[in-house]
């Protein structure tokens, strides 16, 4: 009895696994689902006799199909643009008191696909509302602000005005010969300003604390104008509606207070080592003489 029951276990179980296989049904719906694919890719067909209605449908999807394909087209132009404003800012990092002219060579030679990619988006946009897609291209714009931002703090020492920026944009593409008229007006957006200038602030520490042995006020002259910086934003509280602005406020803070415990080491060594030149090991909280 016992060993009926396992056989006709068995024998269920071979059943089932011989009912249960059927490869041509599940490959049937693998044809079915990429035939369907392949025929939305190709887009639907109108008929001939079409009423209003089915036109005024086929034209709304026609329009909504459009606009996903362009996002899709800015999303992609975006990515490329963050990775060529990390390549700058890479590049900038280098940064000391001896080899600036060399450091923003390399910076200027890498904006040249930058800028490329800046006309390309004002391209594609340049027939439709940016609004829309604002969301698709703010991180690029953002990486790209902090590159140039930090590139003209190094150059000049300030922080640039949103039409300092967008002038130096218009002239570049002026000297690669683009018809700027042609292409539309070209206009940062406050709120990507805003965010890459607080972004700047992450790499002006860094730069302060790898130059902090190096003559001069250089490390005070960073702190300065991280304190204005964050002054400013703070002002912006209620006004900045990206979700991103509170986290990178306490990141900013964070960045502000590494700098100025590193000059108020500095000073203090200064006081005690007078005409000396003096670097604080920020890694380990010790001085060197």
């Amino acid at each position: 009895g016992r060993g009926g029951g396992r056989g006709g276990g068995r024998g269920r179980g071979r059943g089932r696994g011989q009912g249960g296989k059927r490869p041509s049904d599940g490959e049937g719906f693998g044809r079915g689902r990429g035939g369907g694919g392949k025929r939305a890719k190709e887009g639907p067909s109108l008929p001939p006799n079409a009423s209003p209605l089915q036109k005024m449908i086929f034209e709304y999807a026609k329009s909504l199909t459009d606009r996903q394909d362009q996002r899709e087209r800015v999303i992609k132009m975006s990515r490329d643009l963050t990775v060529a404003s990390k390549r700058v800012i890479f590049a900038l990092q280098r940064y000391n008191l001896d080899n600036s002219e060399e450091v923003l060579g390399d910076a200027d030679v890498q904006f040249e696909a930058i800028l490329r990619l800046l006309l390309n988006i004002s391209t594609e946009l340049k027939s439709s509302d940016a609004i829309l897609h604002h969301r698709s291209y703010t991180s690029g714009m953002q990486e790209f602000l902090e590159a140039l931002t930090f590139y003209w703090f190094i150059k000049f020492g300030t922080l640039p005005t949103i039409k300092e920026l967008d002038a130096w944009v218009v002239e570049k593409w002026k000297m690669e010969g683009v018809d700027v008229e042609s292409v539309g007006e070209f206009h940062i957006d406050p709120t990507d300003y805003v965010l890459g200038v607080a972004d700047l602030t992450g790499e002006m520490m860094r730069v302060s604390i790898s130059n902090n042995s190096s003559p001069g006020d250089f490390a005070f002259r960073v702190c300065r104008q991280m304190q204005a910086i964050y002054e400013a934003c703070l002002s912006l509280h209620g006004f900045c509606d990206s979700r991103d602005f509170p986290k990178k406020m306490e990141v900013m803070l964070n960045s502000l207070q590494k700098v100025e415990k590193l000059c108020s080491e500095k000073e203090v060594r200064r006081m005690e080592f007078p005409g000396k030149t003096v670097q604080i090991s920020m890694d380990e909280g010790q001085d060197e003489a």
